[in-house]
């Protein structure tokens, strides 16, 4: 496998799919997305749960 750019995209993946594996493989029902004026994150069950990624750079 080759990766270019500035972002190693594949290690956030494999690390992604590790913790969804972790958390039991959740389906779609408990997994969302908030969106405020100045932030925006991923989340599991919870928005400031035990796992939730911020997409703000």
């Amino acid at each position: 496998m080759t990766e270019s750019g500035p972002t190693p995209l594949w290690a956030a993946v494999e690390q992604a799919h590790q913790v969804w594996q972790a958390a039991g493989e959740p389906g779609w029902s408990r997994l969302g997305v908030t969106t405020e004026a100045d932030d925006q994150w991923l989340w599991i069950d919870q928005p400031h749960g035990e796992h939730h990624w911020s997409l703000t750079v």
